[in-house]
């Protein structure tokens, strides 16, 4: 296997068999490009507006609203499947990447793929035609002053102290959206006062954002059972493995979105701990089945 991903006229076979390492070095290629071509500066984005990139937290994309009094949630429904190959592939063929095996590799009948390194960038391409109608809709209202905007890819956000503005602003955007072939879940949309919201599955509380009590529980439930997933993990059987890495991997994603969206203090040390303890067992898991994978002895876990 070459260590770095290279295209011949035809790709060769051996690499549709590392399906992983194909899909991130390509994603680093996708993501590159779409930097560039959708770059916000050279789009019509205004700086209020905040469009959700691999290193934006949840809490950066509700922080711009916490002054204003009322907030439009906007959902896309079955965003990911409204994204077809033609509508995005004049972008896409600027990677430097072959049209045809993007299309074979994150299309399925012409449909976005969910799930795979570079799909949410794929996204993207689209998330910035959305954030650009949006702008021009605001503008056409004159309103761009008096609306704060932000995105998280397909949750949209807008907020302002008056609510008859949003109220106006969502039957035009409902429109714009729906020329970019999109349309919006109407059980999920909404125009609700900013602090009794939950937004993004954050509160915002006397002007500081909070992370639910609820999902606190949640995460320390995974936790519990990704540990016990791990201690009871036979690290000779495949199978075995592979349940615990799901646990533990989902442990992770919750303990980071504590970290993520909580105020840096003494009790998110105590959550980075965690989640540096969950990471060593995730590469004791990788490792073991790796092991596994090469017909090595097993490794063991180390001990706690």
């Amino acid at each position: 296997m070459h260590d770095t991903l290279k295209f011949n006229d035809k790709m060769e076979a051996k690499y549709v068999l590392d399906s992983v390492k194909i899909d991130k070095e390509m994603a680093e290629k996708i993501k590159t490009m779409v930097i560039r071509v959708c770059n916000p500066q050279t789009s019509m984005l205004s700086p209020s507006m905040i469009s959700a990139g691999k290193n934006k937290s949840v809490k950066e994309i509700v922080s711009p609203h916490i002054k204003n009094q009322y907030i439009l949630k906007l959902d896309i429904k079955q965003y990911f499947e409204s994204i077809r190959y033609d509508t995005v592939k004049d972008v896409l063929s600027q990677a430097d990447l072959p049209l045809w095996f993007i299309e074979k590799f994150y299309f399925d009948n012409n449909v976005l793929r969910r799930g795979l390194h570079a799909s949410s960038y794929i996204a993207e391409i689209i998330g910035t035609k959305i954030d650009n109608v949006i702008k021009k809709v605001l503008f056409k209202n004159g309103c761009s002053s008096n609306v704060v905007y932000t995105r998280y890819c397909d949750d949209i956000l807008l907020s302002s102290d008056d609510m008859e503005i949003l109220r106006d602003v969502e039957p035009a955007i409902t429109e714009e959206l729906h020329q970019l072939g999109l349309s919006l879940n109407s059980t999920k949309s909404k125009l609700v006062h900013t602090y009794t919201a939950s937004i993004l599955g954050l509160h915002i509380n006397n002007g500081e954002i909070v992370v639910p009590k609820r999902f606190k529980k949640k995460m320390r439930i995974r936790v519990h059972y990704a540990d016990m997933m791990y201690r009871k993990c036979d690290f000779n059987d495949e199978e075995n493995i592979e349940t615990a890495l799901r646990a533990v991997g989902s442990a992770i994603g919750s303990v980071q979105y504590i970290i993520n969206n909580s105020p840096d203090n003494e009790r998110i040390n105590k959550y980075k701990s965690i989640h540096q303890d969950l990471y060593n067992s995730l590469n004791e898991l990788y490792e073991a089945r790796e092991s596994l994978l090469r017909d090595e002895n097993p490794i063991k876990p180390s001990e706690i």
